[in-house]
């Protein structure tokens, strides 16, 4: 596909291509947790659980039979505080339900385990979100130089930055939306909406961030400002791309050079 010929336009390709990023991100996040969930813990039994009519949730929990303790079953109604009121299991059938899940009981995911898995996950994520602009940049300043030197168009080394900056400015409007919700209070539920508009950076997020904080007044600054990274890698990788294609260095050239002594052949977009 022929690229924008302008600043503007670029940045909304690179906008969509972060979109795109973002929703591979969610898959590979969710994969890469449900792998983590059944190859490092065991599971304990089966939780069954249903909505009442009022709006409370009733559970039924069911425990394998272990070396300790004979297989046993629990159920009670959750009420909206988390406080769990027990009740017979015989008497499950008497309360009606409008909808219901199924999900089994697991161990505990190892801390340590669970780090590990999240740093390698955000590494792939961050690769996901910024392989598709850096590359695009980088055949950009490759046109540009060339257009350059047949004096079609005047030289601007920042124009890869710019298009990055551009691109990030709905990131920006959502970071800046951060900060006055934490400073008035306006949007107490914020963190929620502000987590998934940055999937592509969730594990990081997480780790500065307690999952359950969802009120801005609750977000330490400490978090606000370990996101200003993340605002700026999108303009620091569309400007080094730009600036690297402009002056005709391939990374990939380079790294297939030394390992095998062929410079492979590129392809012109």
């Amino acid at each position: 596909m022929k690229n924008p010929s302008t600043t503007v336009g670029m940045a909304v390709k690179i906008f969509l291509y972060s979109t795109l990023a973002a929703v591979m991100c969610f898959f590979l996040h969710m994969s890469v947790t449900m792998a983590l969930s059944i190859g490092s813990t065991q599971v304990l039994g089966q939780r069954v659980g249903g909505v009442l009519e009022d709006g409370r949730t009733i559970v039924s929990e069911t425990y394998n039979a272990t070396a300790e303790k004979e297989a046993y079953t629990k159920a009670y109604i959750l009420e909206e505080d988390g406080t769990e009121i027990p009740i017979a299991v015989e008497d499950l059938d008497q309360y009606p339900i409008t909808r219901s899940y199924k999900e089994n009981i697991r161990t505990a995911v190892d801390p340590a385990m669970k780090a590990v898995t999240d740093w390698v996950a955000q590494i792939l994520m961050a690769i996901l979100f910024l392989a598709f602009p850096y590359s695009t940049l980088w055949y950009m300043g490759d046109h540009d130089r060339n257009q350059v030197q047949f004096g079609h168009m005047c030289e601007n080394r920042l124009r890869g930055a710019a298009v990055g900056a551009l691109a990030s400015v709905p990131a920006l409007v959502m970071w800046l939306l951060l900060v006055v919700s934490k400073v008035s209070g306006a949007f107490p539920a914020f963190v929620k909406w502000y987590r998934w508009f940055n999937m592509c950076f969730l594990p990081y997020f997480d780790r500065i961030v307690p999952t359950t904080v969802v009120d801005p007044a609750d977000m330490p600054w400490g978090g606000v400002a370990a996101m200003v990274p993340v605002l700026l890698s999108l303009p620091v990788v569309t400007g080094v791309g730009y600036l690297l294609g402009y002056k005709e260095f391939s990374i990939r050239d380079r790294l297939v050079y030394s390992a095998t002594g062929k410079k492979p052949k590129r392809r012109r977009k």
